[in-house]
């Protein structure tokens, strides 16, 4: 899926890639997608697919590992360094912000643990951006909100000033953002894998749906 470039080059993406993964006991950038891929560079693929420029990679954690996967692409992204990156995912998102501050009005946010990102949700929520470009912007299935989601990159300077304890979106309530929610059937939205049960369920998901396919 190619998005229209006259859309998308209005709106950068940044990969949250910083955690420790403590509870993957593994970094969950490396992991294997189902066509072998690691998660990092299927992540990086689909954005890249989607004509969101430019990305870039908020490492942390596991540094070192990361950025040789990152340095094996045909086209590596950015890299962005947050120095703190157990002060939680704000921090990460804040430093992703940052570094695409005067480069693009918009960043699609995107979780390195989220498996799939649907190209109809990309091209959605990307047209949404560029229309509204100070609002920020997220999936909703069956009435909960999803991701990835499209923040104002002006915001990144904002949110240094949260709380270290606040959430996202505790942050866009306390600042009065604005936000733009879009009714999607698209349950992968509301998918990350934070443990190796959570991993291995979503495999045997893939497989078995593959298996139903193979029998039609």
């Amino acid at each position: 899926m190619n998005t229209q470039s006259g859309l998308s080059s209005r709106v950068g993406a940044v990969v949250l890639a910083a955690g420790a993964s403590s509870r993957m006991g593994q970094p969950k950038a490396l992991l294997a997608h189902r066509d072998g891929r690691s998660f990092l560079r299927a992540t990086c693929e689909s954005l890249e697919s989607a004509g969101l420029v430019p990305i870039v990679v908020v490492l942390g954690h596991h540094r070192a590992l990361l950025e040789q996967e990152l340095h094996s692409f045909a086209r590596p992204p950015r890299i962005a360094v947050n120095p703190a990156p157990d002060r939680g995912q704000l921090s990460s998102i804040c430093t992703g912000l940052d570094a695409l501050r005067g480069d693009v009005p918009s960043a699609l946010v995107a979780l390195v643990d989220q498996p799939t990102l649907n190209p109809r949700v990309l091209s959605l929520l990307i047209e949404g951006a560029v229309n509204a470009p100070d609002a920020v912007h997220l999936p909703l299935c069956k009435g909960v909100r999803g991701h990835p989601a499209i923040f104002p990159t002006a915001l990144g300077s904002e949110f240094v000033h949260a709380k270290p304890d606040w959430s996202a979106r505790e942050l866009i309530a306390a600042f009065g953002i604005r936000v733009c929610e879009y009714g999607v059937d698209a349950p992968d939205v509301l998918v990350d894998l934070d443990t190796p049960e959570e991993l291995a369920a979503w495999r045997a998901e893939h497989e078995s749906a593959q298996m139903i396919t193979e029998v039609r």
